[in-house]
């Protein structure tokens, strides 16, 4: 099993929203995990926004942690295996 978490450790004090994707392929097919919601992180601190746990064998998975400020802005997004931008 692979355990993934979305972590956010900002420079200063932050509110706003995450949204968490993870998909992995297996031979029984396609899954696909999307959490999300609200979070309050103090400056320098470590947050765990979400975690999850991608089943025993896929041949593939990908996961996509999207933050956004309180007034819906994106200010961080990493994806793993990363993207083309």
């Amino acid at each position: 099993m692979t355990h993934l978490a979305a972590v956010l450790i900002p420079a200063k004090a932050r509110e706003g929203s995450y949204q968490f994707q993870v998909q992995s392929t297996s031979e029984g097919g396609v899954s696909s995990n999307m959490q999300g919601g609200e979070f309050s992180a103090k400056g320098g601190h470590r947050e765990d926004l979400s975690k999850t746990i991608v089943g025993s064998t896929p041949s593939s998975w990908a996961a996509e942690l999207q933050v956004f400020d309180a007034s819906g802005n994106l200010i961080c997004r990493f994806a793993l295996p990363e993207k083309n931008k």
